[in-house]
């Protein structure tokens, strides 16, 4: 407890102290804070929540809290730089900062009644001054999307509408007029990713009932996906996230030996596509698979290390070229590949048409034939 009253507390909520919540005391008024470590600990990668009354209190020293957190030892040294930030702003008993952090502008008093009226917890960002904003917006059960809201000056809001970015692949198109708020901002920015809600369900089915190779960790616009379809054997789809149910653009890795029979499926079974089914149904009616999935299978399965480097993600991508002995069928990434055949002596390139750009040697494993593409010419 600190001179004036003044007081915290921090405690880990699991066993791995990697999650710990804290209350906060000044002058009278309670604030509770989060901090959520990553699995290795380290307390400058972070995550830092609090009620909506922290954030706002908070806002005016955002570039000196995120200094705090990246040179603090632990979760309850970073506590410490925070409750002596709070020290240095004087609460009122409206909950609102004073001493100069607060702008007493129109415009200020506008946007803060505005976000109080959206919720707080909707704020995932904001500038000190209030002139940008990043909103968070529900597009399912589980998953959020963020616009990013930027207020001109008081000359000119609301008068001129507020610039409005996303990560999404079209621009969000806000109609504005001066009678709107940034709550209205939200409704609208809600129905702009109804025009991807049938791409995110589509894209979760394959993510809930395929093992997914590649992204691991796919985002909310990750068009693509690779999908495996056996060991060393998968195939990499691009779907258009407007039209998700018309045929996505293929692409099979493998052994040709095992590839060119489901490559032929597909070109022969081209006509039976129906974009009234589902992606997935799509992708099994045409190819005549069964893909393996997490209620039956192993991801371990399907994730053979490269035969060279040993390691199975090299700079975040995986092995994408397979041996055609069916025999061997061992995967090696493409770029260790490459520069194993460039230094072997018995290694060519052709020097005419079809093959200029492809390397051709021997496998490291059978000595069979083994070709790769030049680097950058994928």
């Amino acid at each position: 407890m600190t001179e004036n009253g003044n007081w915290h507390i921090l405690i880990p909520q699991n066993l791995e102290k990697t999650i710990w919540t804290g209350l906060i005391r000044v002058e009278g008024e309670e604030f509770q804070i989060q901090i959520e470590l990553p699995r290795d600990k380290n307390i400058k990668h972070a995550s830092v929540r609090g009620d909506w009354r922290l954030v706002r209190h908070l806002s005016k020293v955002q570039g000196t809290l995120e200094s705090r957190l990246k040179s603090a030892v632990d979760p309850k040294a970073f506590m410490q730089e925070v409750c002596s930030l709070f020290d240095n702003i004087k609460v009122s008993k409206t909950g609102t900062p004073s001493h100069g952090v607060v702008d007493d502008s129109p415009l200020y008093q506008r946007l803060v009644e505005e976000v109080e009226t959206l919720g707080w917890e909707m704020v995932t960002n904001l500038e000190s001054d209030l002139s940008q904003f990043e909103l968070t917006c529900n597009y399912s059960s589980d998953k959020t999307h963020n616009v990013t809201v930027q207020v001109h000056s008081e000359a000119q809001h609301p008068s001129n509408a507020p610039v409005c970015a996303t990560t999404l692949q079209d621009d969000f198109q806000l109609h504005w007029t001066p009678k709107l708020c940034l709550h209205d901002v939200i409704t609208q920015f809600e129905g702009f990713l109804l025009k991807y809600r049938s791409f995110w369900e589509e894209m979760a089915e394959i993510d809930n009932n395929t093992w997914v190779l590649e992204p691991e960790k796919p985002g909310p616009m990750d068009v693509s996906r690779r999908i495996a379809l056996g060991s060393n054997f998968s195939i990499q789809i691009v779907v258009d996230p407007v039209h998700p149910r018309m045929l996505p653009q293929c692409r099979f890795l493998g052994a040709d030996n095992v590839i060119n029979p489901v490559r032929k499926l597909l070109n022969t079974n081209l006509h039976a596509w129906n974009s009234q089914s589902s992606l997935l149904t799509n992708l099994r009616n045409i190819l005549e698979v069964d893909f393996p999935t997490p209620a039956e299978s192993q991801v371990q399965d399907f994730k053979e290390e490269c035969g060279i480097c040993y390691s199975y993600s090299l700079d975040s991508v995986i092995p994408d070229q397979v041996c055609d002995n069916p025999h061997c069928n061992k995967p090696f990434h493409q770029t260790c590949l490459y520069e194993w055949l460039r230094a072997l002596p018995s290694s060519y390139q052709s020097i005419t048409g079809v093959g200029f750009n492809i390397l051709y040697g021997e496998c490291p494993y059978c000595s069979k034939a083994i070709s790769v593409k030049k680097l950058n010419e994928r």
